[in-house]
């Protein structure tokens, strides 16, 4: 199994999983989890909301540190599905079917399955394209569910459906296996291009979303941080808006001198 699934527990044949999907009674079911600058995900397969047998996996959140967010771990889990649903219908000869997946994440859930792609200048736009062209490529129907996270936090006494426990069985997992990677914590990696997707890599890193700012950094960042590192010991990146504004702000006789520097 690739990065995007390591399997904690399997006992839903597969087969049974492909019938659940030709018959529309499939789910899947996932959380993610944020701390520190680091993201994982839960997902599960079930072949309906009430059978207790279950094929589910866990991930680290690909990105970088100063990328990472909770909306970014949720959007990982979302991929993850994805991906081991593409890889399925690659295997396995399924000419259609639907599948119900169930995600705390109402905007992630409705940018995947729009009838319009993510535009580039969405956060995580890397994820969510990929994730996106895996499903319009796809002979399953995603049917987008969403479920009211953390509905264990509350204390009104009411019994909480299946959903709901499916949800908190996928956070609590998401955690936990955040812990377990924090006791050696991996390197961050990016997400690899996959599925004939165009990407923009700088300096060995993905391009995750193209923000007008984002030329500036790749384009000038690199010589002009290594001028200013030699003057300040911690430099991480250049604001351009404010450099411009700072510049307008000069009178004549200093914007004439300031690009002799």
């Amino acid at each position: 199994v690739s990065w995007w699934g390591v399997v904690t527990s399997n006992t839903l044949p597969i087969q049974i999983l492909i019938q659940a999907i030709q018959q529309g009674t499939a789910i899947a079911v996932t959380d993610g989890s944020y701390k520190e600058e680091m993201g994982t995900a839960a997902f599960s397969f079930r072949a309906n909301v009430t059978d207790g047998r279950a094929m589910t996996f866990v991930h680290m959140t690909p990105g970088y540190p100063q990328e990472m967010t909770p909306y970014r771990a949720e959007v990982g889990g979302l991929f993850g599905i994805a991906s081991f649903l593409h890889r399925l219908q690659q295997t396995y000869p399924i000419e259609k079917g639907t599948i119900t997946i169930a995600c705390d994440c109402k905007s992630a859930l409705e940018k995947i399955t729009s009838s319009q792609p993510p535009a580039p200048k969405a956060p995580d736009y890397d994820l969510l394209v990929e994730t996106y062209n895996m499903i319009q490529n796809s002979p399953i129907v995603w049917i987008p569910k969403w479920i009211r996270g953390h509905q264990d936090d509350r204390h009104d006494g009411q019994p909480l459906d299946e959903w709901a426990q499916l949800n908190i069985e996928m956070d609590a997992l998401a955690k936990r296996h955040w812990h377990t990677l924090q006791h050696q914590r991996p390197r961050p990696f990016s997400l690899p291009s996959g599925n004939g997707i165009w990407s923009i890599w700088s300096q060995g890193q993905r391009i995750t979303s193209w923000q007008p700012k984002t030329f500036d950094q790749i384009y000038y960042n690199p010589s002009a941080r290594s001028y200013w590192a030699q003057k300040f010991d911690d430099f991480h990146e250049l604001d351009f808006t404010a450099i411009q504004l700072a510049y307008k702000s000069l009178n004549l006789y200093y914007q004439l001198r300031v690009p002799k520097w």
